[in-house]
């Protein structure tokens, strides 16, 4: 199991051969999950970039990868709101999680899975 965050959702939904996603999803039988409220706002800057034509796009792409999309549950956001609290941009001088780094965490640990960033 794989959980990505926005920019390895981003990465997916652009078909980006060259992104760290495609590296770990490319010939693995491994299930990515993301979560709904990561693809949502991911979804929303792509029709800052590209129009509503985009929506069509991200739900096209989600449905070709076979990518799971889960709605957040009250503990995973109690635990992305600990995460965001303890190590968020702003209240951890050594940190620049955003919100959205958090959920992928939290739902990442909730599920056992290994976290997939831009950066990992």
């Amino acid at each position: 199991m794989i959980v990505i965050d926005k920019n390895s959702f981003l990465a997916l939904v652009n078909n980006d051969a060259d992104s760290t996603i495609m590296r770990h999803v490319r010939g693995s039988s491994a299930k990515v999950f993301v979560a709904k409220s990561i693809s949502v706002e991911a979804t929303l800057h792509c029709i800052g970039a590209d129009g509503l034509e985009s929506i069509r796009r991200v739900t096209g792409r989600i449905k070709e990868t076979g990518l799971n999309v889960v709605l957040a549950l009250d503990d995973l956001d109690a635990a992305a709101v600990d995460a965001y609290d303890r190590f968020g941009e702003g209240n951890h001088p050594a940190s620049r999680l955003t919100m959205s780094d958090c959920v992928a965490y939290a739902l990442a640990k909730s599920l056992g899975a290994k976290l997939v960033s831009a950066t990992t």
